[in-house]
């Protein structure tokens, strides 16, 4: 995928942010690494529609493309949010 400029700020795609955590989830249960292709198959989209989200996923440091693939970002250097379990809440 092109690397965006660096900005004070960026703007999402139009796309729900559900609809992305449901693409990272989605390649999650997939080792980490899906061919584009195959999950606009499996999603029944075309790729120009899933484009969108994994430009956001991209943005949001979930996900990148390489090679055709969507590769998800180790959850160590995720900054956004994480999947999983969520961590337990510091007691004072």
């Amino acid at each position: 995928m092109v690397s965006h400029p660096v900005r004070a700020y960026q703007v999402l795609p139009h796309v729900a942010i559900s609809d992305v955590t449901g693409l990272v989830e989605l390649v999650q249960t997939r080792g980490g690494r899906e061919d584009l292709y195959q999950i606009g198959r499996h999603l029944h989209q075309e790729i120009d529609d899933l484009l969108p989200l994994v430009e956001a996923a991209d943005i949001l440091n979930q996900a990148e493309t390489q090679e055709g693939d969507l590769v998800l970002i180790p959850q160590d250097d995720r900054g956004l949010f994480r999947l999983g379990e969520p961590e337990p809440a510091e007691t004072v």
